[in-house]
């Protein structure tokens, strides 16, 4: 049995809600973040010392961890099957982006393909755990 979306119980409409809310929020506050890093870091007539690119450089992170722990209420709201899903869409993720970056790490080193910077990873495992979690729903309807 499944639930189409406008099936949700009361708490789960809710619990959905309240993750769009502050996934948007974290979304904006994380967009806003890096835009004033780069300013910061590259487009400042003055050079920053180092310890202070480093911090500036981290700040994306605050954001990042806003949108984990959104995530993670999120999960914890769900029940067994919801659960269940984004855990195997989750391994599809890890599994795909794990082996095609280790595939591709032989790539560069062997074959002198281009390198790809590590800031694509978080992205494709999002990605993939999109596709993961689409694949995996379509098997429990």
């Amino acid at each position: 049995m499944t639930c189409e979306p406008g099936d949700l119980p009361p708490k789960a409409k809710q619990a959905s809600r309240a993750y769009i809310r502050d996934m948007a929020i974290a979304a904006v506050v994380y967009v806003g973040v890096v835009f004033g890093a780069v300013t910061l870091i590259r487009h400042m007539p003055f050079s920053l010392p180092q310890w202070a690119v480093v911090i500036v450089a981290l700040t994306p992170l605050i954001p990042a961890l806003m949108m984990m722990r959104t995530y993670m209420t999120y999960l914890r709201s769900m029940d067994e099957l919801g659960r269940r899903i984004q855990t195997e869409a989750w391994l599809i993720s890890a599994g795909a982006v794990g082996l095609g970056t280790f595939t591709y790490s032989f790539l560069e080193e062997w074959a002198h393909f281009p390198r790809i910077d590590l800031v694509w990873i978080f992205p494709a495992l999002i990605f993939f755990w999109g596709l993961g979690t689409f694949i995996v729903r379509g098997r429990y309807k």
